[in-house]
Parts: structure tokens; C-alpha cells; sequence
């Protein structure tokens, strides 16, 4: 997270600047770059969620960051008013998102650096304090109290759960030991990341699925995005101010959906509300497919 910080902050300085076009591009590439970061958040967020509680949790943490487009555009309202230089750059509508974005970068790297602790060592760290406290605990409290990852030893040739090996300990003195023994069996070894592991650990119809349909969805928002203002402005002589209160209003309709995402996720299963967000982009591109063509014939 601390480099695709350091990304957006370099990638926004550059936009901010704004030499030419292509440095504008590359700007816009490097601040892509930072923006991968986020699959670190959902990857940990993942590691340390049970199942049950996840799908509320991710809703919730993208519906978090969704509100970036409420507040942005709303932002947009005042920035554009702005018309002054900063030694040879000029401070305009059109520059300064970029220098407000790369202090608002600056100051999240400060928070990351201040406060910021891995989820998951804070989550060992409450175990260990708990094992401490309660020397002895139940064989459900402790299956329990595991993060839900598959956590494997890998010993030689072959993959030995240590999962399926401590069922029934009654002390953690009996858990340590008996993690001790596996890790002494054989010296643990790092299994060879091969084309034969990444196929087998990813081409498998659920993930494939969920690739599908996580790039069907972020194409058409990304799509989007990039041809609504455009749009907006040839069909409905939209301006910056138009642009800026229509993306307000699509943040606020986001944040809405995600809190009912969190609501039905206690109720629907996983599979039903991806069908229903499937149906529904697939109902929005047939609109935009019948309206847009007839638009630009006057009808």
C-alpha cells in the first residue's frame, strides 16, 4: 500500500504539471499503477474475514470508497474556480485535481506510516494475548479462533495440513507440540511457483467465472465514465459544473447499493446477488445500445 501510495502521489504531480499530452498519459498510467494497491486491501481484508462476514464487510469497504465519487465531483465545483501560477505551473480547472490529489496522497502515506498495522499480525497478536489468558481452551474454540485461511506446511513432495492433524488437542502445550513435530518432520521447503501451481490453483471454473464477470463489470464502468462527459456535453451541452452534480448523484445511488448489498448478503446467497448485478448491467448496455444511436440521429 506504501508504494501504489508513492505511485498516486508521482503519478498526480505529474498530471498536475501537465507538459504535454503524452506526459499526461503517462500520469495517468502511473497513478494506475498505484491504484492497484487496492486488491491488497481485499486480499487482507479476505484473510482475516470468516465467510460469513465478508461479503457485508467488502460491500461496506468498496462502498467506502465509492463515496470518493460523491465528494470528488462535489469538490470539482469549487477547483474549478481556481486561477493563479505556482512559479511556471498554472493552477487552473484543469490542474489543480492533480496537485489536490497528490496531497490528499501524501497525507494518507503519513497516515500509513503513523498507524497503519497489518490486519492479520493484529489478528495473532489478539490470539496469542487470548492463549496466554486462557491456557487451556477447547478443540472448537481453537478451529475457531484460526483465521480462515488454509494454512499448509509444506514438507517435501507433499502438502501436510496441520489443520487436519490437531483435532481433539485439549491444551495449546499440546498444540505447540504437536506443530513442532510437523515442522521437524522434514525441513520445510518452498514449493516452485510453476505454471502447472498457477494453473491449478486458478483455472478452475469459480475462479474463471468470477475474472469474467469482475472484467465485464469494471470495462462497462470504466467505459463509461470515460464517454459519459463527452456525451453529455455534444447530446445535453453539459458543462463542468452539469458533469460535476451528475457524478454527485451517481456516487450517492453507489453508496445506496452498497448498503443494500450489505443488507441482502445476509439474506441471499453469494451466486443470487452476482446473477442480479449480471442481469442488471446486462439490461443498462441494451439501453445505452437502443438509446445512444437514436440520439445522435436527433430522434
Amino acid at each position: 500500500m506504501l508504494i501504489g501510495a508513492v505511485f498516486e502521489i508521482a503519478g498526480n504531480t505529474m498530471y498536475f504539471m501537465g507538459n504535454s499530452k503524452w506526459f499526461l498519459l503517462a500520469s495517468r498510467l502511473i497513478a494506475g499503477v498505484g491504484a492497484g494497491a487496492e486488491s491488497v486491501i481485499l486480499a487482507e481484508i479476505s484473510r482475516v474475514t470468516t465467510e460469513a462476514e465478508r461479503t457485508g464487510i467488502l460491500s461496506t469497504m468498496i462502498a467506502i470508497r465509492q463515496s470518493g465519487l460523491l465528494i470528488g465531483p462535489g469538490l470539482n465545483v469549487f477547483l474549478r474556480l481556481a486561477n493563479f501560477k505556482i512559479g511556471p505551473f498554472k493552477v487552473n480547472k484543469y490542474t489543480d485535481p492533480g496537485a489536490f490529489m497528490a496531497c490528499l496522497w501524501t497525507l494518507e502515506l503519513l497516515l500509513l506510516v503513523l498507524f497503519y498495522t497489518d490486519l492479520h499480525k493484529i489478528k495473532e497478536q489478539e490470539l496469542e494475548q487470548e492463549r496466554l489468558i486462557n491456557p487451556v481452551i477447547s478443540s472448537d474454540t481453537l478451529s475457531n479462533q484460526n483465521p480462515p485461511t488454509y494454512d499448509t506446511v509444506i514438507t517435501g513432495p507433499n502438502n501436510y495440513d496441520v489443520s487436519a492433524d490437531i483435532e481433539g488437542i485439549q491444551s495449546t502445550t499440546e498444540y505447540e507440540k504437536q506443530i513442532s513435530e510437523v515442522k521437524t518432520e522434514e525441513p520445510v521447503t518452498k514449493e516452485k511457483l510453476s505454471g502447472a501451481f498457477f494453473y491449478k490453483m486458478y483455472v478452475r471454473e469459480e475462479i474463471v467465472t468470477l475474472l469474467g464477470v469482475q472484467f465485464i463489470s469494471l470495462f462497462s464502468q470504466v467505459s463509461l465514465e470515460t464517454m459519459a462527459t463527452p456525451l453529455s456535453n455534444t447530446l445535453l451541452h453539459w458543462g463542468e459544473l452539469e458533469n460535476s452534480l451528475m457524478y454527485c448523484c451517481a456516487g450517492v445511488e453507489i453508496i445506496l447499493v452498497f448498503i443494500l448489498v450489505r443488507i441482502l448478503s445476509k439474506h441471499l446467497k453469494d451466486r443470487t446477488m452476482i446473477l442480479m448485478g449480471c442481469f442488471l448491467l446486462a439490461m443498462a448496455n441494451g439501453w445505452l445500445m437502443y438509446v445512444v444511436p437514436r440520439a445522435y440521429n436527433g430522434k
